[in-house]
């Protein structure tokens, strides 16, 4: 399977690495044993098999209940897949936003493997009033997951930062699993949701603004760092069958980061990392050269 390493998600959301596997335990328990995981199992064989059916591939009952064990989880320390980032924006009750490349390239950039992970995971099965508004941001890349951040700001607290939701050819980030297609008999095969129902889904689970561009001004004023960090990354198409184009005219569609409350241990976290990378640095300095 592909993937890498989540400790990235805790350095996301607390500032440090989750050395424990507490998400990853969490997860595992979550696809074992939650009420919810008929559902995601539902979604997952319906975009698995739009996947299949343009690789030319079918699955039988056998090899669909075998997937089904990678799905639930398997073992706490595999490689994960795009099911487990939906699973786990429903363990924490919070949007996803993963930013990647569509497409694994060699040293002279020729294709080997698409790359599923990019795009929005939102908790579908949870309401959207239990759950929390601002999105938990990952780059990937490489086989490996970045948080990504954003910096302290003198920008209104109301709007300090933003990340796009579309790439920059104006078409929405695919929103992951997005159909769930019951106990229809071919999967939801031709389910799919408009522009408009895509919308609504994500007001519905974001803060979504429209950033007008004035002559002259940046998009990485209000993007902040987040703008600066991902922005070559957004420039690539991350598309898929359920991408669609939006009028640019409306200005850039982007969801809120609201980053104004910070963990409550933060400063301590800096100040601990500080002092105990001090420390490494003089006991390096302190030792005899060979």
């Amino acid at each position: 399977m592909v993937g890498g390493s989540w400790l990235e998600e805790g350095n996301a959301m607390w500032g440090f690495h989750d050395r424990l596997l507490t998400l990853r335990k969490a997860l595992h328990a979550f696809l074992s044993s939650s009420p919810r995981r008929e559902a995601l199992w539902r979604r997952w064989r319906r975009q698995q098999s739009l996947l299949n059916a343009q690789a030319g591939l079918v699955y039988t009952e056998v090899e669909w209940s075998d997937h089904s064990g990678d799905v639930s989880g398997g073992d706490i320390y595999e490689s994960l897949e795009e099911i487990h980032v939906l699973a786990l924006a429903h363990v924490l009750g919070r949007p996803i936003i993963v930013i990647a490349d569509t497409v694994l390239k060699d040293m002279n950039g020729e294709a080997l493997a698409p790359i599923p992970f990019g795009g929005i995971y939102l908790p579908l099965e949870c309401s959207a009033s239990e759950c929390h508004r601002s999105p938990l941001l990952l780059a990937y890349d490489g086989g490996h997951f970045s948080a990504l951040v954003a910096m302290e700001t003198q920008a209104p607290v109301s709007l300090a930062s933003a990340i796009p939701l579309t790439d920059s050819n104006h078409e929405l980030l695919p929103i992951q699993f997005s159909v769930d297609p019951e106990d229809r008999e071919d999967f939801g095969g031709k389910m799919e949701l408009s522009y408009s129902e895509s919308i609504a889904l994500l007001k519905e689970n974001l803060d979504v603004v429209r950033i007008e561009e004035q002559e002259g001004e940046s998009r990485n004023g209000i993007l902040g760092s987040i703008g600066k960090s991902v922005g070559q990354k957004l420039r690539l198409k991350l598309s898929r069958s359920n991408s669609q184009r939006q009028n640019n005219k409306g200005g850039l569609l982007c969801a809120v980061l609201h980053s104004e409350k910070s963990h409550e241990y933060l400063d301590k976290m800096l100040n601990n990392y500080l002092h105990t990378a001090r420390i490494r640095f003089q006991q390096e300095q302190e030792k005899p050269l060979e």
